[in-house]
């Protein structure tokens, strides 16, 4: 064999071997628990049971009843604060941290279908927040026990939520732009 050739089987060789092992550590990545999310990695179409990623598409409004509502005019986020019947322009920078911080919650027990039967008795639930996106679909959040919400058809368990919600009415307001919702402003 000739030197050439043996150089071409060499690459060869080493070219199998290194695909058999990024197969095998993909194989274990997926298969070991709580990898991916150390490492931070997310393969592509692959939801772990940890987390729930709520932004299918870009949104443009969460209502949280009685309280507060965040919306996107144009290219830019206001708040309007349902109590005291004011409305402010939020910086748009803090606004997308929010959503890169929350649009994926950690939760816990997460269950596909149990959402539609708890939402059955509409006396056992509360209205957290409604959340419509950029396509006109919208979906609700939904406390039906002590850190028990459904989304969808989602029923999961997260310490996250309400602090999400209430890190979203805390976000800070463009200098100056705060007015009152009357006729004329």
């Amino acid at each position: 064999i000739s030197e050439a050739m043996k150089k071409v089987w060499l690459q060869v060789l080493f070219l199998s071997v290194s695909l058999v092992l990024v197969i095998g550590l993909i194989q274990k990545l997926r298969s070991s628990s709580g990898w991916v999310d150390k490492l931070g990695l997310a393969f592509y179409g692959a939801e772990t049971a940890h987390q729930l990623d709520w932004c299918h598409t870009r949104v443009v409004e969460i209502k949280a009843p009685s309280r507060y509502r965040i919306f996107q005019e144009g290219m830019k986020w206001f708040k309007s604060d349902l109590e005291k019947g004011t409305r402010a322009e939020l910086g748009f920078i803090p606004v997308e941290k929010w959503f890169s911080n929350y649009c994926r919650l950690v939760v816990q027990g997460k269950t596909e279908g149990l959402a539609t039967d708890l939402q059955a008795d509409e006396g056992n639930k509360d209205l957290l927040a409604t959340v419509a996106f950029v396509d006109g679909s919208s979906s609700e959040f939904r406390e039906v026990g002590p850190e028990l919400f459904t989304w969808n058809d989602t029923t999961f368990r997260s310490s996250e939520l309400k602090k999400a919600l209430d890190d979203l009415k805390e976000l800070p307001v463009v200098g100056g732009s705060e007015v009152g919702e009357a006729p004329g402003h």
